[in-house]
């Protein structure tokens, strides 16, 4: 006999009510208000419609879990129902306070990556990092975000955006170009009114020879120009990573924890949780029978 919950979605017109739960997350804060200023798509599942005291953001492929881990939203992560169409396309949770850690490690058997929390001081000037080899740093445009996906192997801009045409209109990136090859590319992964969430990488025979920091100082000083802090987050063990942060001067806050199920494949639950009605107001109540 399972246990009767029910969780609300919220229409985009009322994200707002959930946004004070992502407000006290000390990273990532673009990634959340790029969904709340409706920039960036997203679904958002919460305990309670009028007043939530815990929910659950997905957005592209990465989901963020905030407020109190209350039963009915531990259940609905737990058992990521088939029906509501939104698990399937999950990477991996990004609880935001340690309680939340610890529920989700005691419901389910997820694995843990520590994730290293950088942050451009906004009153600092970007670095002046020329290009190396006679290489080319420039803006990415349609045909280059295609390419960019190519050259780097993972369709990081289509994930990240859903299709690169929006990533192009509402994002922003540069790569550099040794002759007609891609040779390294940062980009956009979440954009609001006020910071940037970086994504980085660079061909492998290109890498160490400066392509990354040249593309990583056209990014800051564009980002600048636009008022919005870049954040740069990468795994704690991916250490190239974090001597670039260093070396071009962004300053580390607290890390944080991503929570992802075995192979980044979650079991999905069939015939637990239906649909229940759709409010006046245009909450789905989600429910556990």
């Amino acid at each position: 006999m399972t246990t009767q919950f029910t969780i609300y979605e919220l229409p985009c017109t009322l994200f707002y009510r959930a946004k004070p739960l992502y407000a006290p997350a000390p990273f990532d804060q673009p990634a959340y208000d790029a969904v709340f200023e409706g920039r960036q798509p997203g679904r958002i599942f919460v305990d309670d419609a009028d007043a939530p005291t815990a929910a659950l953001m997905c957005r592209t492929y990465e989901y963020y879990v905030a407020g109190t881990p209350v039963p009915s939203l531990r259940a609905f992560i737990k058992d990521a129902p088939e029906e509501v169409g939104v698990f399937q396309q999950l990477y991996d949770y990004t609880p935001i306070g340690e309680a939340w850690v610890s529920a989700m490690l005691e419901d389910a058997p997820l694995e843990v990556i520590g994730r290293s929390n950088f942050q451009w001081d906004m009153r600092k000037p970007a670095p002046d990092i020329p290009a190396p080899n006679g290489a080319r740093v420039v803006p990415i445009d349609l045909a280059l975000a295609e390419q960019v996906d190519i050259a780097l192997g993972i369709p990081f801009l289509q994930l990240s955006w859903n299709d690169r045409r929006t990533f192009v209109e509402h994002g922003f990136g540069y790569c550099a170009l040794q002759g007609d090859e891609v040779a390294s590319a940062i980009y956009a992964i979440a954009v609001s009114s006020a910071g940037v969430i970086v994504g980085i990488d660079t061909v492998e025979k290109y890498q160490r020879q400066g392509y990354g920091s040249a593309v990583s100082a056209a990014f800051i000083r564009e980002a600048l120009k636009r008022g919005l802090q870049t954040v740069w987050d990468t795994d704690e063990e991916n250490f190239r990573s974090i001597a670039m942060a260093k070396k071009l001067g962004f300053v580390e806050y607290e890390p944080y924890k991503e929570l992802f199920p075995p192979e980044r494949k979650p079991q999905l639950s069939r015939g637990i949780w239906s649909r229940g009605d759709t409010r006046a107001d245009g909450v789905t109540e989600w429910v556990r029978h």
